[in-house]
């Protein structure tokens, strides 16, 4: 399957593997999302569950400045 963010980037869901879900109210969001678990394939910034109503403006600041700093899919990984 091709992505539309890059059409050169060929993903299979069938190695999309375990998910690890993190609240987006953590402080080390960008270095989960740059490789700190050399073998995570799926990371899901929670902004629902794992975050309480009233700490949502800050996961929300955190996926602001984190969001476009992270590496293209499939960035990292061997073809």
């Amino acid at each position: 399957m091709t992505t539309l963010l890059s059409p050169a980037v060929t993903l299979n869901p069938w190695q999309l593997g375990a998910s690890l879900y993190t609240p987006a109210t953590r402080p080390d969001l960008l270095a989960l999302g740059t490789g700190r678990y050399e073998a995570l394939t799926s990371l899901i910034y929670c902004t629902e569950d794992a975050v309480l109503e009233a700490d949502l403006p800050l996961a929300l600041e955190n996926l602001a400045r984190v969001l476009p700093l992270l590496p293209p899919p499939g960035w990292g990984r061997c073809a």
